[in-house]
């Protein structure tokens, strides 16, 4: 899931080539990870029967001890169950801490779950994650959102030591322009929660995506692999809904960004640049320095969108700062 900007951007580059963190990463996830071929590793280090000398507390033969050295009873409440969540969760109940996890869904996962198409992030490899999660004590509560009725002062009342806000970001950004409020018109991001959330989500023959992120790749694709029946409107925001889009039946998809090929975002990791490649075999047409100004629309419903021509998206300082 992450586009390792760490390598593009690593100085060992500049000597040979960069470090490959992402190869380390999996080399680990492969030996001690949910997914290990020797799952027995890591539980029989947790449990204190291999001890390779290293006494730096992270080190897992270490966490046995660590538990008992620490006061039992301490009481952590997490709120949300994404990536955040769960990886504090997960820590401190090594650490010995009683932990609770508030989740407003009934499903944990955060977006790992409802923002990311299931092709890209299999749904089965997450359960394992919180599995292993819940295995070391964690308490999940869903249906729990943080309210009016029940919040911070709540928890603190109800013994919590702790509080870890880890509720993560749901909502796509609007465009504050002329029409943006016609039927058809579609924050990517609220596209793909309906997808994966098992809802019918109708596109167009013809569709626009207004971006140059990853979200607007991950949106069109999903479609492809049956997230939707498209039949009418038009859909904006980063790049992946239009990938999705051209496989679901859409005759003509189109990707217009305010940045020029050298700055958009989704070209900033070799990562993103595979994807590019990808959309552009599948027949996406790009309009890079493109502004939009406005929506139009007839009886409601997104026609058309009027564009102005950008210099520049980025100052001097690399502030965004379109002109």
């Amino acid at each position: 899931m992450c586009a390792a900007p760490c390598e593009d951007h690593c100085r060992r580059g500049k000597i040979d080539a960069p470090i490959s963190i992402r190869a380390l990463k999996r080399f680990v996830t492969d030996k001690y990870g949910v997914e290990s071929l020797a799952p027995q590793t890591q539980q029989s280090l947790l449990d204190g029967e291999t001890d390779a000398g290293n006494k730096w507390s992270w080190h897992l033969p270490m966490q046995t001890r660590i538990r008992k050295s620490i006061a039992k009873g301490k009481k952590v409440a997490i709120v949300g169950s994404g990536p955040a969540g769960i990886s504090c969760a997960h820590d401190l109940a090594l650490m010995g801490y009683a932990v609770t996890v508030f989740e407003a869904s009934n499903l944990a996962g955060g977006m790992l779950r409802h923002g990311i198409p299931e092709y890209r992030l299999s749904r089965s490899l997450i359960d394992a994650e919180i599995d292993r999660t819940r295995a070391l004590g964690v308490e999940i509560r869903f249906n729990s959102p943080l309210t009016s009725n029940f919040g911070l002062a709540d928890l603190r009342r109800d013994g919590f030591e702790a509080i870890f806000i880890a509720v993560g970001t749901q909502r796509g950004r609007d465009l504050s322009i002329e029409g943006s409020n016609l039927d058809g018109v579609i924050r990517a991001i609220d596209y793909l929660l309906n997808i994966n959330n098992g809802y019918r989500v109708a596109l167009g023959k013809r569709v626009l995506v207004i971006g140059g992120g990853f979200v607007a790749f991950d949106a069109a694709r999903t479609a492809l692999r049956g997230g939707s029946d498209p039949e009418s409107g038009l859909s904006h925001e980063t790049v992946d809904a239009a990938r999705l889009a051209v496989r679901a039946g859409a005759d003509e998809v189109h990707i217009a960004s305010l940045e020029s090929f050298a700055e958009m975002p989704v070209l900033r990791t070799s990562q993103g640049h595979e994807e590019f490649e990808e959309a552009k075999k599948e027949g996406i047409v790009f309009h890079p320095q493109r502004g939009p100004r406005r929506f139009i629309g007839e009886s409601g419903k997104v026609k058309a969108v009027e564009f102005i021509g950008v210099q520049r998206t980025y100052d001097d300082n690399g502030r965004f700062s379109p002109v």
